[in-house]
């Protein structure tokens, strides 16, 4: 049988080694597909840890912005009944009135002050006025409201207004006075917006959080922590604002005073025209979940580490190989040289000459 052509030369000197470098282009190209396919899933596991982070976190605003709305409701309850008690003992009386108030914010924890509007709008008494004081009131909603539907005898919450008397941010809580049933003016109970607004503090909200109160329309009511300039402002784009907007939910929003991400929960107040918000930051949210980001990144980096460890190991080891079946190749290459003709050949050197005839 013929005996198969070696190459030879510089030639078969290369074919180890090029069959070793093709051998570890392909480890190194199935180490990259792998390690790829581990940092994928890094990242989806992260983005997934995110997403039920903040899942978590509206479910909590929203069960909190709940109690936040049971709370206003309780509060609202009482100042309205305190409102029909007042309205009924308005005879005229300032100074007799003026005892009455006083011994109603003896007695209770809600800070209030009391005043009493005249059909004609102007300001009758005022706990805090002096009783020659002629203020006018009639432009102000709390009065108009009631004096353009005299008919109508419900509880009325105005947006934050900068009193005339008093100087100072203040809610008013309105109920309409009548004397043989017809309108005889309004009687207010204010209040400070930070009635509600300092309700965060019972709920012992992270940092970052953020409660407030809205009216029907935007008008901020009142608003934790309370930067200058927030009372007032008016939110737009928030789902509790929409035409037929659910009673409770959830959403996620930049702030309408600071700018910062957050998810949301919010309860209404349908009755009142109040809506109850709790916002918790989204940057907060991800600073509590730096240590499982970083123990992910950690291992991540660690495979990396060991199989760029495990890609030298082997290749220095290709390369063995390779120097080795070269050594091999060699071997061989001088061995063939050097071996005699086939067995019963004799070699040529040996043969008798012919000679010529």
């Amino acid at each position: 049988m013929a005996e198969q052509p070696q190459p030879s030369g510089a030639l078969g000197a290369l074919a180890p080694a090029r069959s070793t470098d093709a051998l570890r282009r392909q480890i190194l190209v199935a180490l990259a597909v792998f390690f790829g396919l581990i940092v994928a899933l890094a990242i989806f596991e992260i983005r997934h840890i995110e997403q039920r982070a903040i899942q978590e976190a509206q479910d909590r605003a929203s069960a909190q912005a709940h109690v936040f709305a049971e709370f206003a409701l309780a509060t609202i309850k009482r100042l309205d009944d305190f409102a029909l008690d007042a309205r009924s003992r308005w005879d005229g009386d300032s100074r007799a009135f003026s005892d009455f108030v006083r011994s109603r914010q003896s007695i209770s924890d809600i800070a209030f002050q009391a005043g009493v509007i005249g059909p004609d709008g102007i300001l009758e008494f005022s706990n805090l006025a002096k009783p020659d004081d002629r203020i006018d009131l009639s432009d102000r909603e709390h009065f108009r409201i009631h004096a353009d539907n005299p008919d109508t005898d419900r509880l009325f919450i105005s947006k934050p207004l900068k009193g005339k008397v008093s100087g100072k941010w203040s809610i008013q809580f309105t109920r309409p006075i009548y004397d043989d049933g017809k309108f005889a003016g309004v009687f207010v109970a204010s209040v400070s917006p930070s009635l509600f607004s300092d309700f965060a503090v019972k709920l012992a909200l992270p940092p970052g959080s953020v409660t407030w109160a809205v009216r029907d329309g935007g008008a901020l009511m009142a608003r934790h922590p309370e930067p200058e300039g927030a009372i007032g402002l008016v939110a737009t784009g928030r789902p509790y604002l929409e035409p037929g907007a659910p009673v409770s939910g959830s959403y996620r929003a930049l702030g309408t005073v600071d700018g910062l991400d957050r998810v949301y929960g919010f309860h209404r107040l349908p009755q009142y025209g109040l809506s109850f918000a709790v916002g918790h930051s989204v940057a907060e949210i991800r600073e509590k979940l730096g240590h499982e980001f970083r123990v992910i990144v950690a291992a991540v980096t660690l495979v990396g580490i060991l199989l760029a460890l495990f890609y030298l190991a082997l290749s220095r080891s290709l390369a063995r190989l390779a120097q080795t079946q070269d050594a091999l190749a060699r071997a061989r290459r001088r061995a063939r040289r050097a071996r005699p003709g086939r067995i019963g050949q004799p070699r040529e050197e040996h043969l008798p000459r012919q000679h010529e005839p």
